[in-house]
């Protein structure tokens, strides 16, 4: 039943921020009436993504939220970071996969034992041997 609300909700269009949740997350609202002990790790970031999105925040901080995915579907959650972002919702990414961030970021942050070693575009981050050689460990 709520499902079906917020999936009528998400194709009028709504300005409603549990159906902008659905339309960032839609599979979200196959997973209503399981168990979370029955989701898999990317369906779970999936429900406390669009649980965060529905308290219509401001800024979201996502910390690590592309690790242990498989590629697929660390491209599914790059591509609804972006739709979150054309929300207008701000987003704080804490996250060690450059490449991933830097697909979505708009400026990228390296902290190196507690100390920003580089600041900059994310294009700057990626051509810069010491954010790479950093990252490399």
């Amino acid at each position: 039943m709520i499902s079906r609300w917020l999936s009528d909700k998400a194709r009028q269009g709504s300005e409603d921020p549990q159906a902008r949740a659905l339309s960032v997350f839609p599979e979200v609202g196959k997973f209503l009436s399981r168990p979370g002990l029955n989701l898999s790790g990317g369906q779970k970031k999936m429900v406390s993504i669009a649980r965060a999105m529905a308290l219509a925040p401001a800024l979201m901080i996502l910390d690590e939220a592309f690790e242990g995915l498989a590629p697929v579907v660390v491209k599914r959650f790059r591509d609804a970071v972006m739709m979150i972002k054309g929300f207008g919702i701000s987003l704080l990414l804490a996250e060690s996969n450059l490449t991933s961030a830097a697909a979505i970021a708009d400026r990228i942050y390296v902290i190196d034992r507690g100390e920003v070693i580089f600041q900059g575009t994310p294009t700057q981050a990626l051509g810069n041997e010491n954010v790479m050689r950093t990252l490399r460990g």
